[in-house]
């Protein structure tokens, strides 16, 4: 059995990276899910949502979807 190289993940792009749009068949739209480790620090967790979707958006995404509670995460529930 071989194994394929996965693609690098938009995450691992240095802050201001180009992403390049894939093309997209007539009547597709282009979907995100945002996976982060919010912490406490709730305009820090805010900041790191507004990066990953503005990643997102560059790649093409037209819906973007965010976790539950992604703004603050208590201590208590990590």
């Amino acid at each position: 059995m071989t194994t394929k190289k996965l693609p690098r993940s938009s995450i691992a792009r240095p802050k201001g990276a180009q992403v390049k749009k894939p093309a997209v068949q007539a009547g597709a739209v282009r979907v995100a899910a945002i996976q982060m480790a919010s912490g406490p620090n709730v305009a820090s967790n805010l900041a790191e949502a507004e990066r990953l979707i503005e990643l997102a958006v560059g790649g093409g995404a037209r819906l973007v979807a965010l976790p539950e509670f992604f703004a603050i995460i208590s201590p208590s529930w990590a």
